[in-house]
């Protein structure tokens, strides 16, 4: 959370969840799957940020739209493949419309 108030876009979230709220760990999908029903929406309306590739999968994996933030590791052949894009900081979402 403090990465998202850092970056000036907290306020962008619907929903935030920990993966210390859920039984599976990623990469399973579980974590992104109590996201979209806290949201009350469909997993594939969802958006998802994330910057390792374990859960860039699980998001994916989810059926969330997926961009990872690599500023804290390489992106891996699949989050090359099936991210929607990489960026290296989140701050290159800021400006981004809601």
């Amino acid at each position: 959370e403090l990465n998202l108030d850092l970056a000036g876009i907290r306020d962008r979230f619907g929903a935030l969840c920990s993966g210390e709220e859920v039984c599976d760990p990623k990469p399973a999908p579980d974590v992104f799957l109590l996201a979209a029903e806290r949201l009350g929406v469909n997993p594939t309306r969802c958006l998802a940020f994330e910057d390792t590739n374990t859960g860039t999968r699980a998001a994916i994996s989810a059926g969330m739209l997926t961009y990872m933030v690599s500023n804290q590791c390489e992106a891996d052949e699949f989050a090359r493949r099936h991210a929607r894009g990489i960026a290296g900081s989140l701050v290159e979402f800021a400006d981004a419309p809601s």
